[in-house]
């Protein structure tokens, strides 16, 4: 049997079906599986509809038939209504985008699947008689079941879920976790956060000039007298200015072996090239650089705040050292945990006053610089 816009299934039952982000299924028993459509309805604004196997939408109609696999959007002003075989519904506000998974009946079982990519929708899912029976809405992060409900799904471009229940029962399996939702409540669900990024900063070329991104503030003349406090690499080190400014670290040009690039904000890029006044000293205890080994010095936490590991005295709970200051005036505890990503680290809002152990939360590293 063929299909088209606004067309029939033999036997005379019309059924349309909307395909936008979300996924809906529809499950029956017995000796054969019948594809069941729905129809779309238009409410006002600019509404498209887009078939299995086509890349482009086309303008929808009101009583348009869809088949399972295909989807549905609207426009910034753009409403619609899909109406399915059993009396089910589904309402799209404007920005929406929805795909019909499955829409199937075998025996009184019914499997209805849809996927909501993006906006806000409406459902209405009218109760199953078959013990068997399921309906099922996924978004990018989320895995919704739903028992003869009446809920609204709200889907952000990072995929963050968000799901009121108006009557019913609907669990929700995001991260791993099953959340249940009865009426009257709601729950919103992130996507999995960024894994942490991790960056091995090399102020030069191997020509020796500074690579992209760093900018050299100033030049001053100066020695090294060991390897680097704050980072644990064979060519960083920790050096005084004729006019004894401390700088840890400093980073050797490998074209010239006088010269070093000491971070002043390894954020912003700014730099102080060091001019040596004697040679460097042996550093036995440095790691080569993008050694797994190598802790960062440099960290950004989720939250935004950025963080220098302090060489100097600072304070300490149960052996945990605070051992990075932020710009949000927060510190970091001890090193990173890097068992599973994103790594986190242990963090209080100040130091002073001095915080209890149970004080310190974990939070999650965007960057770790080593």
């Amino acid at each position: 049997m063929r299909r088209g816009r606004g067309g029939l299934l033999a036997g005379g039952s019309v059924i349309m079906v909307v395909a936008v982000a979300t996924t809906l299924v529809f499950a029956t028993h017995g000796s054969a599986t019948v594809r069941w459509f729905a129809t779309l309805h238009p409410l006002g604004g600019l509404v498209e509809a887009q078939r299995t196997g086509e890349t482009a939408f086309g303008a929808a109609h009101d009583g348009e038939v869809l088949h399972g696999g295909d989807a549905v959007r609207t426009g910034v002003d753009g409403r619609t209504d899909v109406r399915y075989f059993d009396g089910s519904l589904t309402r799209l506000s404007p920005r929406t985008r929805l795909t019909l998974t499955e829409l199937a009946s075998r025996g009184p079982s019914k499997t209805i699947r849809l996927h909501q990519s993006i906006g806000r929708v409406l459902y209405r899912i009218a109760r199953f008689t078959g013990s068997s029976s399921r309906a099922e809405v996924t978004t990018p992060v989320a895995v919704l079941t739903v028992r003869g409900t009446v809920l609204v799904v709200v889907v952000e471009p990072d995929g963050t879920t968000t799901v009121t229940v108006i009557e019913g029962i609907v669990d929700v399996r995001s991260r791993g976790k099953v959340v249940r939702l009865t009426a009257g409540r709601s729950g919103s669900f992130p996507p999995p956060p960024a894994p942490t990024s991790v960056r091995v900063f090399r102020a030069f070329s191997p020509a020796g000039s500074l690579r992209p991104g760093l900018r050299a503030t100033s030049r001053v003349r100066g020695s090294c007298f060991s390897g680097s406090s704050a980072v644990r690499r064979s060519d960083a080190f920790r050096c005084t200015t004729a006019a004894s400014r401390l700088f840890d670290p400093c980073f050797l040009d490998p074209a010239d072996p006088d010269t070093l690039a000491c971070v002043i904000d390894v954020f912003t890029g700014d730099l102080a090239l060091l001019t040596l006044d004697r040679p460097l000293p042996r550093n036995p205890g440095g790691a080569p650089p993008g050694d797994p080994s190598v802790e960062p010095w440099a960290i950004e936490v989720a939250s935004g705040a950025r963080c220098g590991l302090v060489t100097g005295a600072t304070a300490a709970i149960d052996g945990l050292r605070a051992n990075y200051e932020c710009s949000d005036g927060s510190w970091l505890w001890g090193l990173p945990d890097r068992s599973e990503q994103p790594w986190s680290i242990l963090s209080s809002a100040a130091i002073s006053p001095f915080p209890a152990r149970e004080d310190l939360v974990p939070v999650p590293l965007r960057l770790a610089i080593t």
